[in-house]
């Protein structure tokens, strides 16, 4: 009798594990992680358009991370980790309309007060899984695209006034 009870116990620890890491490994999942960017960029224009300041998001693709960063006026800066990079969610690269993207570790996007900023593309991945998203800057819209070669080709129309199919 004690023998089930302790194999009983044990079944239901095990499985309580198991759940554990496949909510773990769904936070890392590739939808997730486009959903947490999209949420946090749409967070970032809202914050800058409500307190007339400027919001960061912070690129590192060195380490892969991606930072929100506030500076008020009074205080210091605050830094929130959206995609922790590593083993975890992160970005590759990232592409930001009309600025040089070559050997760079570090980019930045500013939302201005009126929340807008510049247009960009991030290759996100997670779990071994990548996908390219366009950011437009004026709107904040997210569109995935297929890979790198359509980013230019969305952002080389887009810096000559032309308007992409």
């Amino acid at each position: 009798m004690e023998v089930m009870v302790c194999v009983l116990i044990a079944s239901i620890l095990a499985s309580l594990v198991v759940a554990s890491l496949s909510a773990a490994r769904t936070k890392n999942s590739l939808p997730a992680a486009l959903a947490i960017l999209e949420s946090q960029d749409r967070l970032a224009r809202d914050r800058a358009a409500r307190f007339r300041q400027p919001v960061l998001l912070h690129f590192d693709i060195q380490t892969g991370q991606v930072l929100r960063v506030e500076s008020p006026p009074s205080g210091k800066a605050r830094r929130t980790v959206i995609l922790p990079g590593g083993q975890g969610a992160g970005v590759e690269r990232c592409i930001i309309l009309g600025e040089s993207s070559s050997a760079r570790e570090r980019f930045d996007v500013e939302c201005h007060a009126l929340g807008r900023s510049a247009s960009y593309a991030a290759l996100v991945s997670a779990n071994g899984q990548r996908q390219w998203v366009v950011v437009c800057g004026l709107t904040g819209e997210f569109s995935k695209v297929e890979d790198e070669s359509e980013v230019h080709h969305i952002f080389g129309r887009s810096a000559s006034g032309r308007h992409p199919d």
